[in-house]
């Protein structure tokens, strides 16, 4: 599923593409139709729920024990554990990507992955 990021702001367009990486991401600018997306604003990304009220859920894996987790990402023993001794960079299926928080690890430390969420 690829939802738009729906961004009011021109600004931001660039901006976003060069943080994702991609410049094929979903980014639009006329408010979506569809039940759930993401917007960009100054304070950063938030995520619209699929309900009556669209209440915004804001999104900051850089704060709090997240942000905490991805600063110290040498201590992520059992992480590090599961994934072996390899140097060489690895490709990670996440097969119970939830909040992203083990996936932020993973690509912390240097890890390409591919998540799976239902």
């Amino acid at each position: 599923m690829n939802l738009p990021i729906y961004i009011d702001n021109k600004i931001y367009v660039d901006y976003l593409i060069n943080i994702l990486g991609a410049p094929e991401a979903n980014i639009v600018n006329t408010y979506p139709e569809q039940p759930s997306f993401f917007i960009y604003k100054d304070n950063g990304l938030h995520f619209v729920t699929n309900s009556p009220q669209k209440k915004l859920i804001h999104i900051d894996f850089l704060k709090g024990q997240m942000g905490w987790r991805l600063k110290r990402t040498d201590h992520e023993t059992l992480l590090k554990k599961a994934l072996g001794k390899k140097k060489d960079s690895l490709t990670i299926l996440d097969g119970t990507a939830g909040f992203l928080s083990d996936t932020l690890i993973f690509l912390a430390l240097g890890h390409k992955v591919i998540c799976v969420c239902k």
